[in-house]
């Protein structure tokens, strides 16, 4: 995300011009941003939509629940421009102006722990996109749906387990059978937690691995880190990193 000092007084922090002006001044800024982004969310990728709109939700619901402010007392609290609350609230922001410092400054407004708001932005269902031929061109994993995270469960336990007994050669790893995901109408299987790695096939067919797909893996808006599939259809997670990313989703796209 690009980062946006709270110090800047421009959209969407709010300056003291703004304590003195009535409804229809704030009314008035907030149609004329709306006007100007609607084309750019008209064509957000649907995710990111989607975890606009759980964002405002959440907003909302904090901000009635755990503040009781009205949504100007609530601005002025998180030193956010109430049209951009009222925005945000709605589902309508975009992007760029979900930051670091945006999401400090919301949690101010509402009380809500900024966990929590990330947490609503997380995108829960996976999906996929094809082409007139009907090909697959780009699928979205969703590693925070409970489907992957019980698989995720099962396989740390296998991995820290014995060989089996019946074939010796055979590791946990191996043993750990393909996912088939019919929502992103890929197949995969875990293929190392040290470092992390997945193993994807074309849907419901682990002779054909997806190669050189492009890899982007992210937490709601965030993009955490990408690359590409190898020869063998296998991503592997920078080695650092120790387990799954809260909240994160794994979004492919196909070689051109």
């Amino acid at each position: 995300m690009n980062a946006r000092s709270s110090k800047n007084k421009r959209w969407p922090f709010r300056d003291s011009s703004m304590d003195n002006e009535d409804n229809v001044a704030m009314n008035q800024r907030m149609v004329g941003q709306l006007l100007k982004r609607k084309t750019e969310i008209a064509n957000l990728p649907l995710e990111e939509s989607r975890s606009l709109i759980g964002l405002g939700i959440e907003v909302s619901q904090s901000r009635e629940e755990n503040s009781g402010l009205s949504l100007k007392e609530a601005a002025k609290k998180g030193g956010l421009d109430p049209a951009f609350l009222a925005i945000v609230e709605s589902g309508k922001a975009v992007p760029d102006e979900i930051t670091k410092d945006v999401l400090r400054s919301l949690s101010r407004s509402v009380k809500a722990e900024a966990k929590h708001l990330e947490s609503a932005m997380a995108v829960q269902a996976s999906r996929h996109q094809t082409d007139a031929a009907g090909q697959v061109i780009s699928f979205l994993v969703s590693l925070c749906a409970p489907a992957f995270l019980n698989r995720a469960t099962a396989y740390k336990s296998m991995v820290s387990s014995p060989a089996s007994e019946e074939d010796p050669n055979q590791t946990s790893a191996d043993a750990f059978g393909v996912v088939d995901d019919d929502d992103a109408r890929v197949s995969y299987r875990l293929a190392g937690f040290a470092p992390i790695a997945f193993q994807f096939y074309d849907y419901q067919n682990p002779d054909v691995p997806k190669t050189d797909w492009s890899v982007s893996v992210r937490c709601g808006l965030e993009e955490l880190f990408s690359g590409k599939t190898d020869s063998r259809g296998i991503f592997t997670f920078p080695s650092d990193l120790e387990d799954f990313p809260e909240n994160s989703h794994m979004f492919f796209s196909k070689p051109s």
